[in-house]
């Protein structure tokens, strides 16, 4: 097993990661993504969604990718991969710091969070997992089509469709009735962005587009990571 992600430390009984006191997991609105370092190392960033400065979130030589924030916005899972190690689904708890990891046969493609940011959804070529975040280790056991619906970003509240590749290729919304609309050509790494909006990566830059029309947007940050790409938001509590 391959060391840590983090670089953590415990000062006066408290938990420190690299983003205590530059970001509020549950409470303002973030968005983590992947991206390289300045070292040429890909690792996961996460910012304040509106826009403000990125923070790099893990520091280790294998590749961490596939990036979901829980409902919750607490906790993390991602994908890490590197060397001859098996590929690992990982939670990180954003707060305490802790990381729990479970190791896969064949890399998953796709995460996801069943409500209650309790139960993992995982999608790999040998099909959909679900995993449970209860006091013992991670196990996966089968959870077929809910896991792998889960595994799409959903969008609207109530939720009318998901984010998924289209038939004839790029980035669509399928609505529950199996319609497409396409987004905007170029369009990769689609996320959900809160209950009005969605978000996908354009020329490497991430655009915000409202799901009732509008002003598609821009944010700004500063200290992005180079090849961003994988957004994953999560809209605070301020939000609900």
């Amino acid at each position: 097993m391959m060391k840590p992600l983090l670089v953590l430390m415990v000062l006066a009984g408290c938990a420190v990661t690299p983003i205590t006191n530059r970001l509020k997991p549950g409470e303002e609105a973030l968005v983590v993504v992947v991206g390289e370092g300045t070292d040429g190392a890909t690792d996961l960033f996460a910012a304040p969604a509106e826009g403000g400065q990125f923070f790099q979130l893990t520091f280790t030589r294998a590749a961490e990718s596939n990036p979901k924030l829980a409902p919750s916005g607490t906790l993390l899972a991602f994908v890490r991969q590197g060397g001859e190690s098996k590929p690992e689904l990982v939670i990180f708890d954003l707060l305490g710091g802790t990381e729990r990891v479970l190791a896969f046969e064949a890399a998953p493609v796709r995460l996801g969070w069943f409500p209650g940011s309790d139960t993992v959804a995982v999608v790999t070529a040998g099909g959909a997992r679900a995993v449970a975040l209860g006091s013992g280790p991670l196990v996966a056991v089968a959870g077929g089509a809910r896991a792998d619906s889960l595994s799409y970003d959903r969008v609207g509240k109530p939720a009318f469709g998901s984010i998924r590749p289209c038939r004839a290729g790029g980035l669509c919304v399928m609505s529950d009735g199996g319609e497409e609309t396409t987004l905007a050509a170029g369009a990769a790494d689609g996320c959900r962005w809160g209950d009005t909006a969605l978000a996908y990566i354009r020329d490497g830059k991430i655009e915000v587009r409202p799901l009732g029309g509008g002003r598609i947007r821009q944010p700004t940050w500063t200290r992005a990571p180079a090849h961003l790409r994988q957004p994953t938001h999560q809209p605070g509590s301020e939000a609900r």
